[in-house]
């Protein structure tokens, strides 16, 4: 999986290498669906992202959107195991969450 980014110019990159290229404190992952790069790079949805410095993947791929898709039915339902590991480990963490950048489950704290 490659693709184009607001910080790649005209190279594709992974989803790591989207990671990597994030401004320092940048949690979350931005994308932003079309018919092309063109149009996703003007869109008026992203004069916020531009302003803030932050990367946003162009998914213009038909394709791309089921990838979200099915990203976003993962992380929903990774949510009940996190509760649980929250109540099994109790004091022992501080929280467990799913990470937006991994799609893994991040425990915080001393386990």
């Amino acid at each position: 999986l490659r693709w184009h980014t607001s910080k790649s110019c005209d190279e594709q990159i992974s989803p790591k290498g989207y990671i990597d290229r994030t401004k320092e404190g940048q949690n979350d992952t931005y994308y932003i669906t079309g018919e092309g790069i063109a149009a996703g790079s003007s869109s008026p949805f992203l004069d916020t992202h531009r302003k803030k410095g932050l990367g946003v993947m162009y998914m213009v791929d038909p394709v791309d959107e089921y990838y979200v898709q099915q990203l976003k039915e993962t992380k929903a339902e990774f949510e009940p195991l996190t509760k649980l590991m929250t109540e099994v480990l109790g004091d022992m963490v501080e929280k467990v969450i799913v990470n937006n950048q991994s799609h893994l489950i991040d425990v915080y704290g001393e386990v």
